[in-house]
């Protein structure tokens, strides 16, 4: 009876321990990639705001939406950002309510660093933020004083008088 590497090696299977161990080795090196990103990369969800709150605290990769009768807020921390801050990212999903000037605002994100263990929404202290939802935010708080003066100029007027 023919040895089997023989049999093989006739109907083309040269270097098939060689093939093998190639498989093998591209097998455990995708299976740690993928442990990586799953590691380092991938936020777990928060169903409420106590166990985002417990995520901040630890600056633990988690996302969490907030929805109330405003608008839906996605928030997703992303790491450390030294030793006593988180970076976290924030997008307006849909304004539940609001002027026609504030539905621009919908799909815009911003990035805030937050301080950790802190227990305010990040988009309440807009010093530490950027993006183009803190730019569009500002734009209409401007746009509405300035109508808002412009409204009440007789008023205004009226209150620095002698």
């Amino acid at each position: 009876m023919a040895n089997i590497k023989e049999v093989l090696e006739n109907q083309g299977y040269k270097g098939l321990k060689k093939r093998l161990l190639i498989s093998i080795a591209i097998l455990i090196i995708a299976a740690i990639l993928f442990m990586i990103i799953y590691l380092f990369y991938y936020a777990r969800p928060c169903n409420d705001s106590a166990c985002f709150s417990q995520a901040m605290i630890k600056c633990s990769r988690v996302y969490f939406i907030k929805e109330d009768s405003k608008a839906s807020w996605y928030y997703e921390i992303k790491g450390s950002s030294g030793k006593d801050s988180c970076i976290v990212k924030i997008k307006l999903l849909k304004m539940n309510s609001g002027d026609i000037d504030t539905e621009v605002l919908e799909g815009t994100e911003m990035t805030c660093i937050v301080n950790k263990g802190e227990t305010t929404a990040p988009e309440e202290n807009m010093k530490s933020c950027s993006g183009l939802l803190k730019e569009k935010l500002q734009e209409i708080i401007i746009d509405r004083m300035h109508s808002y003066l412009l409204q009440n100029l007789g008023e205004i007027k009226e209150s620095f008088a002698p």
